[in-house]
């Protein structure tokens, strides 16, 4: 070991800084003596050990400018700033460490560790002191403003903050990286309220994510008709689908928002609840739809062309940009609606409930002359429907649908078919399974045609359809495994 440690020391660098820099270039740097310890702290107490004897080394021989080069070379300049804030600096030298507040990169970053480290042992005395330093000598904006980015961030230290001239605080709130978690709720408002006026708006969304529970449903309100409808000044990004989800599951068990509120919310953040992975659907506007038929005869013109296109419609004043947006978000919604007309929440269908809103739906759209789209989209939520109590599916208000000689087509019938085919959603097997799923879906299918054969003879045919296509499918499935066999 003394031999290992004679060759280090005469491969180690003279230049003293460079001597030491290791120790500053990652936050958990590999020991000579290795880092398998299993106590965390005492590793950290020995790693903090080594590197404030580094510090006082470089302090010695070099003098501040020391710690300054050696912040410039580091991978942690913070961390170098934290070590320095343990030892004790005369006063020329920290006005040398605030200096640097005026700087970029490491520097600027090397003096906010140190003054985030003494902030933290000395408490509000100190930066009470340092605030009345910057106010008596007048620092420059860029100053003052990473001397307040170092600070802890709570309502006392915002309000020293508002000693300050507004561009000042705008630019703070601008810069911000926000840590509110742990603060009192009176505290988190006023930040997310800051966060706001300087129009970060989803940076605000993704912070009040984090203790979404806490925030006033009004707020919350707020934020998301901003995040949506004003322009941000920071990325969009920032913002992820869960984050949004959070918030929205707040407002649904909220008493002071209306459900129109709720509805209005979810149109402005369709793209996100309508999609396939979302943990939160935009169950007030199916349920608008599902209730509603002149509204889904609205949904349905914003997504479907007429059926004879010659047929001359009143242009709307929109911008085109706006309407294919629309478009857009109208047809998330119809992809992603799965609520019966006429069903509880237990999906038991209302029989005249449901052929009432069938019947409104089809004489609305047909005046449109979207009749053909029309019955494709009933036939598609129609699939969705749950079983009876006695497993038979679809329910006999489905069949009694399907098979009314006044609501039956051909397009309702087809849009059905589809809809028992998106519902399997995306198929995973082995690469030799063959053909087993599919006759077991297609066996399933058949037995439901069966039963439905003498009392609804059009939802067996359908049915029965289904059945072939998945034998068929289920033959081709086998072909390709064995084909797969051969060539392995």
């Amino acid at each position: 070991m003394k031999e290992i440690e004679e060759i280090y020391n005469t491969l180690a660098p003279k230049d003293i800084v460079k001597y030491y820099l290791w120790l500053f270039d990652d936050s958990w740097p590999k020991l000579p003596e290795g880092n398998e310890m299993k106590d965390y702290k005492k590793f950290e107490q020995i790693v903090t050990e080594k590197r404030i004897k580094a510090l006082q080394d470089i302090k010695v021989k070099l003098g501040i400018k020391g710690l300054v080069k050696l912040a410039e070379q580091s991978k942690e300049p913070g961390i170098v700033g934290a070590i320095t804030a343990e030892a004790s600096l005369a006063n020329s030298e920290e006005r040398c460490m605030f200096s640097l507040l005026c700087k970029k990169g490491n520097r600027v970053k090397f003096a906010q560790g140190y003054i985030r480290r003494k902030a933290l042992k000395n408490g509000d005395t100190w930066i009470k002191e340092v605030v009345d330093k910057a106010l008596l000598e007048r620092w420059d904006s860029i100053k003052i403003i990473n001397l307040f980015l170092a600070f802890p961030q709570n309502r006392w230290i915002w309000n020293q903050l508002e000693k300050f001239k507004t561009q000042i605080q705008k630019e703070y709130w601008e810069r911000i990286q926000p840590m509110f978690f742990n603060l009192p709720l009176e505290d988190k408002i006023y930040a997310l309220q800051r966060l706001m006026y300087v129009k970060r708006y989803f940076t605000a969304l993704d912070t009040a994510s984090t203790f979404a529970k806490e925030v006033p449903p009004k707020l919350i309100v707020e934020l998301l008709e901003k995040a949506a409808l004003e322009r941000s000044s920071d990325d969009f990004r920032i913002v992820k689908p869960w984050h949004i989800e959070q918030l929205f599951k707040v407002l649904d068990q909220s008493d002071e928002i209306k459900k129109d509120e709720i509805a209005k919310l979810e149109w402005l953040y369709l793209h996100i609840l309508a999609s396939v992975e979302s943990g939160r659907p935009p169950k007030m506007l199916h349920q608008r739809l599902s209730n509603d038929p002149e509204f889904f005869a609205e949904v349905i013109k914003w997504v479907y062309k007429p059926k004879n296109e010659n047929n001359e419609e009143a242009e709307e004043d929109m911008p085109q940009e706006f309407k294919e947006q629309r478009t857009y978000l109208a047809w998330k919604l119809l992809h992603a609606w799965k609520t019966i007309p006429g069903s509880d929440s237990n999906g038991r269908i209302n029989y005249q409930k449901l052929k009432s809103w069938v019947k409104k739906a089809k004489k609305l759209c047909e005046k449109i002359d979207r009749l053909e789209s029309c019955d494709t989209q009933i036939g598609q939520v129609l699939a969705y429907s749950t079983p009876d109590e006695d497993g038979n599916w679809p329910p006999e208000e489905v069949c009694r649908i399907i098979d009314n000689d006044e609501i039956r087509s051909k397009e309702l019938e087809n849009g059905f078919i589809a809809g028992v085919f998106n519902k399997r959603g995306v198929v995973t097997k082995s690469p030799f399974e063959g053909g087993e799923q599919e006759r077991a879906l297609a066996k399933k299918y058949r037995e439901y045609s069966n039963k439905l054969a003498i009392q609804f003879p059009r939802t067996s045919a359908i049915l029965k359809r289904i059945a072939e296509f998945y034998e068929n499918e289920g033959g081709r499935e086998d072909k390709k495994a064995k084909r797969l066999d051969i060539e392995w």
